[in-house]
């Protein structure tokens, strides 16, 4: 339940900081578009890994903010709140220096993702 709060508490936190970068960014250009839903995309999947994770005894999760075994409220909590910092922080970088952070934030997801199927980790639904 304080997973579910602090979930909350970040998205109106997030919802409010959302409105000085759209007021005073660069133009948002298609490539920022599809940089960042490959980035969110990638980082849901590690979301959904994570998950079966914390329902795993055979595997642990390695990030220290998350703990080796999360609650699943933790673990939405934590994905939600990166993904949408993420978009805050791309939003208001100058462009010149979006495609760095973006891509930063596609390398992370990506990296996850990769370790967490070479170990086992699959989803399923």
């Amino acid at each position: 339940m304080k997973a579910t709060r602090l979930a909350l508490g970040l998205y109106c936190l997030s919802s409010l900081f959302l409105i000085a970068p759209i007021a005073f960014c660069d133009d948002w250009t298609t490539q920022d578009t599809v940089m960042q839903s490959l980035g969110s995309t990638l980082w849901a999947v590690d979301c959904l890994q994570t998950i079966e994770i914390s329902r795993s005894k055979e595997y642990w999760e390695t990030n220290k903010i998350l703990g080796e075994h999360p609650s699943e409220e933790a673990v939405y909590a934590y994905f939600t709140g990166a993904i949408i910092g993420s978009f805050i922080i791309a939003k208001a970088l100058p462009k010149k220096y979006r495609k760095y952070w973006q891509g930063f934030f596609i390398g992370v997801g990506y990296s996850s993702s990769i370790h967490n199927h070479n170990i086992g980790v699959r989803i399923t639904f």
